[in-house]
């Protein structure tokens, strides 16, 4: 019986990085120029509305991209821990009384 402790950073890696790309062009995309001119009723509120949304825009921005971090430490910390499990295996005194083929 062969078994195999396997860990893919790096496809957590590519995730990341596909999802930050991805944060860089929402963090970049539209510039919005708000009237300054206009005295029409509801201006102000539309200013507003603006503010409030490029402050959501770069809230949102910033949680993915907090989670995206974690995301790689998480895989990271997990190829570490099955590393050493590996470890443990192979070195017990089971697996080489079985051929080492764990």
């Amino acid at each position: 019986m062969s078994w195999e402790i396997q860990s893919n950073t790096e496809a957590a890696r590519q995730i990341a990085t596909n999802i930050a790309m991805s944060l860089d062009n929402l963090s970049s995309a539209g510039i919005v120029t708000k009237d300054s001119e206009t005295t029409v009723a509801g201006n102000e509120s539309a200013h507003e509305a603006i503010d409030a949304s490029l402050h959501a825009r770069q809230n949102i921005v910033e949680v993915i991209r907090n989670s995206c971090q974690n995301l790689q430490l998480v895989a990271e910390e997990f190829e570490a821990i099955d590393q050493e499990i590996s470890n443990h295996i192979t070195s017990s005194p089971l697996s080489t009384r079985l051929g080492g083929n764990w």
